[in-house]
């Protein structure tokens, strides 16, 4: 059987870019930043570009306790 990082629990992520906030799950900082890349460009598709041309440092993510 496969366990994909079994050894790394996932942590609750805010993301936050500009006046939108997400919320994701992920196994560290920047893969919070991926994954807000991906919801954001599926809540948005006519802005895929501009989301994927940011600079991480434009991403604010604060990681809260998992519920």
């Amino acid at each position: 059987m496969i366990e994909w990082n079994a050894s790394k629990p996932l942590l609750e992520y805010v993301v936050c870019v500009g006046h939108m906030r997400v919320v994701v799950r992920g196994g560290s900082h920047g893969d919070a930043i991926e994954q807000a890349r991906r919801k954001l460009s599926q809540d948005m598709p006519r802005l895929w570009d501009v989301i994927h041309g940011l600079a991480a440092n434009r991403f604010e993510v604060t990681c809260r306790a998992n519920r």
